[in-house]
């Protein structure tokens, strides 16, 4: 096996023209949603190009950005905006309407998505951080380890269930996805028989159902609706009803400023509620699943690693860092727009331009990690806040941080203690993911369970 399952698309060795002499890529995806096509190649892990410049689908120009240092300077960069409608003075569209109309989205539904807490800068998005923050603390997380041991003990007891003919059974279909959907539908007040309607969803997402998500994006923001009128009538220990005590409590006590200059505890509308729960949900679950199936691959394809995990379990925390770093889920954050004319790291970067913040090349950084592209659970910076960014930086650093790693090192540690002969059942060349809207992710996982 190479270094690394995965390698970012190389970029193309010849630049297709130039814009005062700087190399621009091919726009060779004009079918997919409007996000930045050429990925870092082997030369921007080296730092040789962190900051480079490329081209949307709808041919307009952009940056990718790809060193740790410098990727970690967009996510902290006020000058860089999240939310690009704020640069539409002259009336032209939001860049993002046309990627959900790719994507399947009925119009009705745009602004739940437009208007989700990734998509935010302050003072909105410090006010409805703080609304929702103390339900992701790591103390109140921790609560929920029990919880997730139960389940996590109950996916892996059915697993030789779902064995097939071969005694093969698919790991993401029975164990790396159910999970987290469980979880973060307790989480957030989802009711066991409505889970489905997420996964079915996120699944339609993934695999390009653009029909199929015409009709079920709105059923989706219907049953998010519902289940808040729910809570409204009677309330739980869930984050929905958290939601609701929060705005009631807001609207008692009147808006105050904030730091930001905002009003730091004005109301969570409804609407607001809505996209709050659509986000984080559907990323609550999706990301973690994948890194539950990602990491997986990654320790059967790397049996030094594996033995040395089986060895000492104490480094499990560790490896979930590891595993993050050289495998995460998402390759890369939400695009940024530039709200002025600015220099990033010397590169001129003009108002308006997005820029996309490639995390997978940042983690892979030879600048800021030795034999960087090597898979390696002793790696002692694997306990620094600065070993990857695939958690994201600065404002929007993931609300669920705490919840995946706890899934995965619980998920990790009982799946090689109930599993210890675990081995794939095919090629793992024949496993490497594709490109997909939301992230880096295995559709199967073929697995034989070993003696039982």
């Amino acid at each position: 096996m190479p270094d690394r399952l995965r390698e970012p698309r190389p970029v193309p060795e010849v630049p297709v023209r130039t814009r005062k002499g700087r190399p621009t890529m091919p726009n060779d995806q004009a079918a997919a949603p409007p996000a930045l096509v050429a990925a870092p190649g082997p030369a921007e892990h080296a730092g040789g190009c962190p900051v480079r410049e490329s081209r949307t689908p709808d041919g307009t120009m952009g940056w990718v950005v790809s060193g740790f240092a410098e990727v970690r300077d967009v996510l902290t960069d006020p000058r860089l905006t999240s939310a690009p409608s704020t640069l539409a003075a002259d009336g032209s569209p939001d860049p993002r309407i046309a990627g959900l109309t790719a994507l399947g989205l009925p119009p009705e539904t745009h602004h739940y998505f437009l208007n989700a807490i990734v998509d935010l800068d302050p003072p909105r998005h410090t006010r409805l951080r703080r609304l929702v923050s103390h339900e992701f603390t790591a103390r109140r997380i921790q609560l929920l380890a029990p919880s997730i041991e139960l389940i996590t003990d109950r996916l892996l007891d059915e697993l030789p269930d779902h064995r097939d003919e071969f005694g093969v059974v698919d790991l993401v279909e029975h164990f790396a996805y159910p999970l987290p959907v469980a979880v973060i539908c307790e989480l957030v007040g989802v009711p066991e028989p409505d889970r489905h309607l997420w996964s079915d969803w996120s699944r339609n997402l993934t695999a390009g159902h653009t029909e199929r998500l015409r009709t079920a994006t709105p059923a989706l923001v219907r049953h998010v609706r519902e289940l808040i009128d729910r809570r409204r009538a009677e309330p739980g220990n869930d984050l929905i009803s958290g939601m609701l005590q929060a705005r009631d409590d807001s609207a008692n006590v009147g808006p105050d400023s904030g730091p930001d200059g905002g009003p730091s505890n004005a109301a969570m509308s409804e609407d607001e509620m809505v996209s709050m729960t659509l986000i984080l949900v559907l990323a609550g679950h999706e990301t973690t699943a994948h890194l539950i199936a990602n990491g997986t691959l990654a320790l059967l394809t790397h049996p030094d690693q594996l033995a040395l995990l089986h060895q000492d379990r104490t480094l499990l925390p560790h490896a979930v860092e590891e595993l993050l770093r050289w495998c995460g889920p998402v390759p890369s954050a939400r695009l940024r727009y530039a709200d002025r004319d600015l220099v990033l790291r010397g590169v001129h970067i003009r108002r308006g331009e997005a820029v996309h913040p490639h995390l997978d090349a940042a983690n892979l950084d030879l600048r800021h990690h030795d034999r960087a592209k090597r898979l390696d659970l002793t790696r002692k910076r694997a306990a620094q806040a600065d070993h990857h960014l695939s958690f994201g930086y600065g404002i929007h650093f993931c609300l669920g941080a705490a919840l995946a790693r706890l899934e995965a090192a619980i998920a990790f540690g009982r799946l090689l203690d109930r599993y210890p002969g675990l081995a794939l059942a095919a090629d793992p060349g024949t496993l490497i993911p594709g490109d997909r809207p939301v992230g880096w992710e295995l559709n199967h996982l073929p697995l034989r369970l070993g003696r039982i």
